[in-house]
Formats: C-alpha cells, sequence, structure tokens
C-alpha cells in the first residue's frame, strides 16, 4: 500500500512537471502581468522565426531592446525599442504594467523606453508573432485591430512582410523607415524613406525636410521610378506588393511567407534581403539571398516647355513619351475608373490639364492620372511607363514630321535642365552620399 502510495506521488509530481514545462514552453512568447524579461532573457516566437532581447550592435557597448531573426546568423536586427536611448551596461528590465504599457527600465530604475495606450485591458499580454511583431493585446483576443499597441506601427530602418509604410488620414499615424546613424549606432538619422499622400502618393526619400530622391507614384506594379520591382515580382511567386490609397489611410506593404526584409542603410542603399529555408537539402540553414539598389544622384528637374503656346480655343494634340518615369505627382489628380480613351477627352476639356498617363498598367491598363502644371523628374527608364504631353496642334505636325525612322522622337519640345536649381540638387545629393560612404568606410577601419 505504501509502495502504491509513493508511486501516485511520483506519477502526481511528473504530471506536475509536465504540465508545468508545457505552460513555460507555451509562453516562451509571452509576458504577462508580473513577468519581465531582463538582459540576457529573451521572448521567441511560437515559430521560431523571431526572438526579443537585449543586444549591443557592432562595436558598440551600449545595451538596446531590440527583435532580431532567431535562426540567421550573423546577428540581424528588425526593431528596436529603445534605439534613442541606449543603456549603458546590461541591466535593463521589460515589463508590462496593469494599464497594458510596456515599460523598459533601467538599473536606477529610470524609464527608458516605454509603449503607449489609448483604452485599457483586463488582462494585458504582450507577444511576439512569427511575423516579428511584438503586441499588447487583451488575453486571448487575437484580433489586429483590437490590439492595443504594436511594434509594427513604429518602424526602425527594416520594413517586414506585413509592415505598413505610409500614413493614416484619420488618426495621423505614419508608418515611416529611417537609417541607422552607423552600423554601431542605431539611433535616428535624417535620412527617411516615406510616402507623401499630396496629390497622388509618392515615395521619397528625405533628409529631413529636403527630398533628396522621388522613386514615383504607385502604378499597380511597382513604383514609376523603379520597374525592376515589377520584374523581380514576376520572377519570385512567392513575393507580393500591395498598395491602398483611399480617404482613409495610404499605405504599401509587401507580403511574402519567407524571411525577407527591406532596409534603408546608413550608407543610403536599399536593400532587400531574402532567406531560403534550406532544410530541404537536409541542412538547417538559412541561404541569403540580397537585392541591393543605391539611390544614385540621377535626381534631375526636368521643365517641359513647348516652343508654341497652348491654344485650347483652337485644340491641342498630345506628344507620347515612351517608356518614362512619370513626373512629379504631388499636384495631379487620378481618375481610377475611366479609360484612357477618357482620360485624354478629360484633359483636353480642362485648360490647365498639361498631360495624362495611365494609373494602374495591370491587365491592359485602366484609370487617369493628370497633370496641371510643370512636368517635373521626368526621365527615360527601362520599363517604363508612356506619358502624354500637351502640346499646341500647330506643333505636334512638326514633332511628328520629324520623328526618326527608328522610333526615337526627335521633338521640337524644349527639355529644360533646370541646371542651378537641379544641377546643384544633384551634387548636393551625390557628396552626401560619398560623405557617409566615406565616414562609414573610416568608422569600419
Amino acid at each position: 500500500m505504501r509502495e502504491s502510495m509513493e508511486g501516485f506521488r511520483l506519477l502526481t509530481l511528473y504530471c506536475f512537471l509536465f504540465s508545468s514545462m508545457r505552460i513555460a514552453t507555451a509562453t516562451l512568447d509571452t509576458i504577462t502581468l508580473g513577468q519581465s524579461i531582463r538582459d540576457g532573457e529573451t521572448l521567441v516566437s511560437a515559430d521560431q522565426r523571431f526572438e526579443l532581447g537585449f543586444f549591443s550592435p557592432g562595436t558598440s557597448r551600449s545595451r538596446y531592446l531590440g527583435i532580431w531573426y532567431k535562426k540567421v546568423a550573423p546577428k540581424t536586427t528588425v526593431w528596436i525599442a529603445n534605439r534613442d536611448d541606449p543603456i549603458s551596461d546590461p541591466s535593463g528590465v521589460l515589463h508590462i504594467n496593469a494599464g497594458g504599457i510596456l515599460v523598459l527600465l533601467n538599473s536606477t530604475k529610470d524609464i527608458v523606453w516605454s509603449s503607449n495606450a489609448s483604452r485599457s485591458l483586463e488582462n494585458p499580454v504582450a507577444v511576439l508573432l512569427g511575423s516579428g511583431n511584438l503586441v499588447v493585446k487583451d488575453g486571448n483576443d487575437n484580433n489586429p485591430d483590437k490590439f492595443l499597441w504594436q511594434s509594427f506601427d513604429h518602424p526602425g530602418d527594416t520594413l517586414l512582410p506585413g509592415m505598413k509604410l505610409g500614413i493614416n488620414l484619420v488618426t495621423g499615424q505614419e508608418w515611416f523607415y529611417t537609417s541607422w546613424k552607423s552600423t554601431d549606432d542605431p539611433s535616428r538619422s535624417n535620412f527617411t524613406v516615406l510616402i507623401d499622400p499630396r496629390g497622388y502618393p509618392q515615395l521619397f526619400l528625405k533628409m529631413g525636410p529636403v527630398i533628396l530622391y522621388r522613386e514615383g507614384s504607385w502604378n499597380g506594379h511597382h513604383w514609376t521610378g523603379s520597374p525592376q520591382l515589377c520584374q523581380q515580382q514576376k520572377q519570385n511567386s512567392i513575393l507580393s506588393y500591395n498598395f491602398l490609397s483611399n480617404e482613409k489611410e495610404v499605405f504599401f506593404k509587401c507580403d511574402s511567407p519567407v524571411l525577407l526584409r527591406m532596409v534603408l542603410t546608413p550608407s543610403l542603399d536599399m536593400q532587400r534581403f531574402t532567406w531560403m529555408d534550406q532544410t530541404v537539402l537536409g541542412q538547417n540553414t538559412m541561404k541569403e539571398l540580397v537585392m541591393s539598389a543605391t539611390i544614385m544622384p540621377s535626381v534631375v528637374l526636368m521643365l517641359f516647355a513647348m516652343s508654341a503656346p497652348l491654344d485650347c480655343q483652337h485644340g491641342d494634340g498630345f506628344l507620347k513619351l515612351e517608356a518614362v518615369k512619370l513626373p512629379d505627382t504631388s499636384h495631379s489628380r487620378a481618375e481610377k475608373y475611366i479609360s484612357l480613351v477618357e482620360c485624354k477627352k478629360l484633359c483636353l476639356s480642362n485648360c490647365s490639364c498639361t498631360a495624362y498617363a495611365t494609373s494602374d498598367i495591370r491587365e491592359g491598363g485602366s484609370g487617369c492620372l493628370l497633370w496641371f502644371n510643370d512636368l517635373i523628374d521626368i526621365k527615360d527608364i527601362e520599363g517604363g511607363q508612356d506619358l502624354y504631353v500637351r502640346v499646341a496642334a500647330s506643333e505636334l505636325g512638326n514633332i511628328e514630321s520629324r520623328r526618326k525612322p527608328s522610333g526615337k522622337k526627335q521633338v521640337n519640345v524644349i527639355i529644360i535642365v533646370a541646371s542651378i536649381i537641379s544641377g546643384m540638387g544633384a551634387l548636393v545629393l551625390a557628396w552626401i552620399m560619398y560623405m557617409r560612404k566615406t565616414k562609414l568606410k573610416n568608422e569600419g577601419k
């Protein structure tokens, strides 16, 4: 009888320990009230893709709370909480309070960083999702629309699948990413990639308030300044891009089932990294594929000026410019549901309209983009779009008669390169990039 009772106790103890282990394993991705993450401890997403903890970048000794890929070497950080406020020693502690606010403390219990909250939760928990998104939510409520806070709303230098780049026009929430100052210093630099919603939304690289590079507007497949993006998408069926623009929000995001990130580096390179799981080859490794696009100072301000003035009363025509980067759309208007023929008529009916183009090139093209001012920042680009520039009827005949047999246009349209403004702008951008690359190179020695 005594042996039977002893066996029962051992069985009970075993079940208790097994259950405790299961509970501990199940909550490795979660922080609840009363729990914390200290320097040296980590959270790991349920699918083992991402890990949250403390780290020091490069040669720095400062400590940061960040998220990185769990199985990728070397350590690749995708988000940092306290990027502008490092902790000087390994004393950092992260916990969640009763109000659902994440709080990061240093050795003196001072708040180094905290999340925010617009409402309270009954049972607040913080969970590291398999997407790399750190979220604060109510217990078992997994509805993304009800998340109290999420790291995806506060990008660093990296855009992950599912993360938005754009703006909520109702709340004013902006999603943009900013490069690190250097490989050892993740604090915010002055260089930012963002979407400007004015007119027809466009993607810009800015240095503070100054526009350094215009990637252009979205045409259903790609930004008009980067048609190679379309080709990459065609070649890579696991990657898709999405763009939404309505009265509530404007945003761009990508989706992919594999590990992928887009980064603005300290040297102003726009890079896309993809990791392919090699377990199918019998090796538990990740293969890294890199696509890099250096932002070159090819930003040239180009204006079209006609040798004959437009005459709205006696009829104008349109000059077709093929394969170009569409001009600045900050003051343009879009009509989503009309054809290109209707777009032409609409432009002709407005004496202020200077050009038109298809707004969505998918499935043969649809929608209409209209310009009402100078056509700024146009350039020939492989895979570019067609732009129809308004010219006087008398001038159109001369232009057509001077076309080369090859189809290249010899037009009596003066392309004015604003030598002072654009020339200086290009030189300034080139100088900035050169100085940053030189500085980063010297720091790496």
